[in-house]
């Protein structure tokens, strides 16, 4: 039974990744093998009578994390055949030292991993955290086979879509009953019982180096997050109970997301329009730019004051007080110099024409007055009356 899931495409087409040589070309070989070997080799895909929550609750029932698994009976005998928590599914087969692998079907495999459908889950989001983070991989054709993601390839090209493999080896106590069989596609999908699949050397290597990278990757964030197993577990035990019960949990979590998102986005605009409140004023211009605008122009240009006003009604708005503070910061700071010194009366030219010595002679009285004057409206007098007083 397929489930469609929320906001996902029943099944979408396959990806390839693009740096991948296996991606570009194929897999076509076909692996012919004698139906009644049983000796079966490293890399061969076997067919396993097991449940496919087996290597998860392995993982879960691990030492190093201190978790007692549930109980999943796997298929070990022909008196349990008849369960539904198991049945006939693909797994590869990572060791062919001769206790390890099965000589006939009543012995177990020790190193395998396990391939499964999972219903119909063809995207990482909708698997549960353990498989979606850590140990789902993709079986090339796969939807979710995209740059850098890591995946497998069999050879031939396994022949249906969107298959998972749990990369965790695990030892499976159920019945191994030969080899997955090729189908002929040209005549029907007929089981060939002499021809099989084999995951090569390279992609062997590959893969177990994934499985120990996922679980050590799994078992440094156990350490580092002492919830994060116990979340894992709580969320799998939802997955494994019911694939509806999966559904609704999914439906679930989506509307909380949304809702979460939802509050988020308007806190953000609220906080961005409270931004912008701010940001929106004109801005006035700093001390520095008004310098620029008054002093500037001062110093380059020797014009009357009405040219000065034109420029001056040309500023920006609010740029006008601005400049006038600068210019009493600036005639401050000069004291009395070069600006009062402009201010103070000046002799004429028909009164320095009269004498050179009568020139100089009627300067000095008109300096002394400015002096004078640029003292009294500084209030200088006033504070000498007090101190003499």
């Amino acid at each position: 039974m397929t489930l469609t899931f929320p906001k996902s495409p029943p099944q979408p087409p396959p990806n390839r990744d693009k740096t991948c040589t296996s991606c570009h070309t194929p897999s076509a070989t076909l692996y012919p093998r004698d139906p009644t070997d049983t000796d079966y080799v490293t890399g061969e895909i076997v067919v396993m009578h097991e449940s496919v929550h087996a290597p998860i609750d392995q993982i879960f029932a691990s030492n190093n994390l201190g978790l007692k698994a549930a109980p999943v009976p796997s298929i070990t005998s022909r008196r349990t055949k008849s369960t539904t928590r198991g049945k006939l599914r693909p797994a590869v087969v990572l060791d062919d030292d001769s206790d390890d692998v099965a000589p006939d079907a009543n012995t177990t495999i020790r190193a395998a991993c396990l391939m499964a459908s999972f219903g119909g889950i063809v995207r990482y989001e909708h698997l549960p955290d353990i498989l979606k983070h850590h140990f789902g991989l993709p079986v090339s054709p796969h939807c979710e086979i995209t740059e850098g993601v890591a995946h497998l390839h069999t050879g031939p090209e396994w022949q249906k879509d969107h298959m998972w493999l749990i990369a965790s080896p695990f030892k499976s106590s159920g019945q191994v009953l030969g080899r997955w069989q090729w189908q002929d596609v040209d005549k029907g999908g007929e089981p060939r019982t002499d021809r099989s699949f084999l995951v090569e050397d390279g992609e062997l290597i590959k893969l177990k180096a994934v499985c120990e990278e996922r679980m050590k990757e799994w078992m440094n964030r156990c350490v580092s997050d002492e919830q994060h197993i116990v979340r894992c577990k709580e969320q799998y035990d939802v997955f494994r109970r019911s694939p509806h019960q999966w559904v609704s949990y999914l439906e679930t979590q989506q509307q909380r997301m949304e809702q979460e998102d939802n509050s988020h986005e308007s806190g953000y605009l609220e906080s961005d329009m409270n931004g912008l409140k701010v940001a929106d004023k004109p801005s006035e211009p700093s001390l520095e730019d008004a310098t620029a605008i008054v002093v500037l122009p001062v110093q380059k240009s020797s014009s009357s004051s009405t040219k000065t006003e034109s420029k001056e009604s040309r500023s920006p708005r609010g740029a006008r007080g601005v400049v006038q503070q600068i210019r009493g910061a600036f005639s401050q700071r000069r004291g009395k110099g070069r600006g009062q010194r402009q201010e103070a009366p000046r002799a004429s030219t028909d009164e320095r024409a009269k004498s050179g010595n009568g020139a100089a002679e009627d300067s000095m009285p008109t300096a002394k007055k400015a002096k004078s004057e640029s003292r009294r409206r500084s209030g200088w007098r006033g504070l000498g009356r007090s101190r003499r007083s």
